[in-house]
């Protein structure tokens, strides 16, 4: 032994740190946009008011960073940051260029046109798709987005394999069938 008693070692051992963990679920509008996140016990632990153009209006609660589908509050510059480039709210259109240049429409700054309908989660294509199969296109596009970013594809790959998608023409390999 090292001369220590049972309890002198218990004394000298610092108990190992445990987080407090607490599920919130994200309460959204029709565009993904988050209004609130409600516990499990159904207390709203934060809440939202947004403009059309994802200006908060009004905040209750710790500040959260999602913002828009695709984008995060980035706290230091104001902006949102969307994968590929970074939108300013209070002009309603990203500050940056469109990564996939002119294939992306002819304004390199546009954020869609008409942000209660349309959405552009990736910062690459915004897209219409809120009737009926919004849901199950969102998952798939989403999964297809990230799945290409993960895989090193470039910004014109996406958003190509975007209009493919949107036509109903995506190539198998691209879906993961």
């Amino acid at each position: 032994m090292c001369g220590l008693t049972l309890e002198q070692m218990k004394n000298q051992v610092e108990p190992e740190y445990a987080p407090v963990r607490k599920l919130h679920l994200y309460h959204c509008d029709h565009r993904g946009l988050p209004l609130a996140l409600i516990g499990v016990e159904g207390s709203i632990a934060w809440s939202a008011e947004y403009d059309e153009w994802g200006n908060l209006l009004n905040e209750a609660g710790p500040q959260q960073l999602i913002r828009l589908p695709g984008q995060q509050w980035d706290k230091e510059s104001g902006l949102y940051y969307n994968r590929h480039r970074y939108y300013d709210p209070a002009q309603g259109r990203y500050i940056t260029q469109d990564p996939v240049g002119l294939k992306g429409g002819w304004s390199l700054y546009n954020y869609p046109l008409n942000p209660v309908e349309y959405i552009d989660p990736l910062g690459l294509s915004p897209f219409s798709g809120l009737g009926s199969g919004f849901n199950n296109y969102m998952q798939v596009a989403g999964s297809l987005g990230v799945s290409m970013t993960e895989q090193g594809s470039s910004p014109e790959d996406i958003s190509a394999a975007f209009e493919h998608m949107a036509k109903g023409d995506l190539p198998k390999q691209a879906a993961g069938g």
